[in-house]
């Protein structure tokens, strides 16, 4: 690699405002007490793991396996909402850390920057925005098809 060449792996400062972007963007799912469907097939999914049952067999989720590993393991450390919620939060980091890491060599800084801003900022709102959605949905065809 020449000294012009870009550095394709993010410094510690770039680590540093992914986590930071990402626990910000989370924050605001935290707090509340209920917990959605999705987190509480995590939840479900990872328990049954940790009880010695495979994945897909009595409870199933279209996700891959190791999605479930990242909550079966915060299950086991400290069974809580909480570590439920961290674990989502390093998933979160995860994929952004990946997206930037992908998109940089790709593009520049700043467009990997907004890939990751972008993604993250869509898939906090996507949980919660899904849910509606489907209501929504479910609402406008029982509607047309009574009348």
């Amino acid at each position: 690699m020449t000294d012009s060449a870009p550095a394709l792996r993010p410094g510690t400062g770039t680590v540093a405002a992914l986590f930071l972007l990402c626990i910000l963007i989370r924050l605001p799912f935290w707090f509340p007490s209920t917990i959605d469907w999705d987190e509480s097939t995590f939840i479900l999914m990872g328990q049954e793991l940790l009880d010695g049952r495979l994945p897909y067999v009595e409870l199933w989720d279209n996700k891959p396996p190791l999605a479930f590993a990242a909550f079966t393991v915060f299950i086991a450390l400290h069974p809580s909402i909480v570590a439920v919620r961290v674990a989502g939060a390093l998933c979160v980091f995860l994929s952004a850390l990946l997206t930037y890491s992908v998109a940089r060599r790709i593009g520049n800084a700043t467009a990997a920057a907004l890939a990751v801003v972008g993604g993250t900022s869509v898939a906090a709102r996507a949980g919660r925005e899904a849910i509606r959605d489907v209501g929504r949905l479910a609402s406008r065809q029982r509607n047309a098809t009574l009348g």
